[in-house]
């Protein structure tokens, strides 16, 4: 694929911005993994090449054994990676044991992100879920697995904690989908492990064609799995209505003040990166990190890159 310096350059950009995410993480990236998040046709090959002859590159990775891994780790790259692998994998039991408590009155999708879907977690992860409710039952189904979540704590104190951390209903979700929202938004999606009403969540990577631009290998290769689907929609009862509100009212109020507790404390110990805020409304509840905020600036560096890798090839096919 790669033909001149100019297109070198704008993939070395690409694979930068994998490994700058990665060093937060401190994590190893795998070249079959990084080639899958690449424009169609770039080969392993291409990476090494680039990683190779390219000072743009982050230097505190090195290429190992089919991984790029962290100059001063002394693991192998495949032994933390696979440990990575057993800890998403069970982080995911756990996201399906919440799956199955909480039924599907109000769900219509479940699915695990953030680093266990990336299969990426270490032990002290928690496991991260993005639900998409009926209409006017998002708080409803909250207060349910908020309930849900603190009764697994006590009886599994080994599990690693479940986080809500970003919930919507489905006329939120159709309208957060359908407009670009970057390049971080469009991984996060892609490579959501869902557990629950996969006909539900397809429909909308469906109506966002739009991140087929940044991640075109992802888009193609996105899958669903169908499992348990939710039971036929069905409008909000009045009672179901002034509920949802009323835990909207209270239930956010409690997460707003200990969302600012938590900051206060995170602060003080210096964990600036961790600190969150949280985006409430009666259709929504999505918790925000400073360390998520410097992602979306990092990924900020794909468009452009993107950009010239496709200006480039068009150049070369003429």
């Amino acid at each position: 694929m790669l033909s001149n310096n100019q297109g070198d350059e704008s993939l070395a950009t690409l694979v930068g911005v994998v490994l700058k995410v990665a060093q937060m993480h401190g994590s190893s990236v795998a070249l079959s993994d990084l080639e899958q998040l690449l424009p169609t046709g770039t080969t392993s090959k291409d990476i090494a090449d680039a990683f190779e002859i390219l000072p743009a590159l982050p230097g505190n990775y090195a290429l190992k054994d089919g991984f790029l891994v962290p100059k001063a780790s002394d693991h192998l790259p495949s032994n933390d990676f696979n440990l990575r692998q057993r800890h998403s994998i069970a982080n995911i039991q756990v996201a399906r044991w919440l799956s199955k408590a909480v039924g599907n009155k109000e769900a219509l999708t479940i699915a695990v992100s953030g680093s266990t879907s990336y299969r990426a977690a270490s032990p002290g992860d928690d496991v991260d879920l993005f639900c998409v409710t009926r209409p006017h039952t998002m708080w409803l189904f909250l207060a349910k697995a908020l309930l849900l979540t603190r009764a697994s704590r006590v009886l599994w104190k080994s599990r690693a904690p479940i986080c809500l951390s970003c919930l919507m209903d489905e006329e939120y979700a159709t309208r957060l989908f359908s407009k670009d929202r970057g390049a971080l938004f469009a991984r996060d999606a892609l490579v959501a492990e869902v557990l629950f009403g996969g006909e539900q969540y397809a429909s909308l990577l469906d109506s966002a064609s739009w991140m087929k631009r940044y991640f075109p290998r992802l888009h193609d290769g996105a899958s669903t799995l169908p499992g348990m689907q939710p039971n036929a929609t069905a409008k909000a009862s009045s009672w179901s209505r002034f509920a949802n509100f009323f835990l909207f009212i209270t239930v956010g109020s409690y997460i707003r003040a200990k969302a600012r507790f938590h900051n206060h404390i995170l602060a003080r110990e210096g964990k600036g990166l961790s600190t969150f805020y949280a985006r409430v409304g009666t259709d929504h509840l999505m918790y925000e990190s400073a360390k998520y905020v410097r992602l979306k600036e990092i990924y900020d560096d794909i468009r452009p890159a993107l950009k010239d890798l496709r200006k480039n090839s068009s150049t070369v096919k003429r």
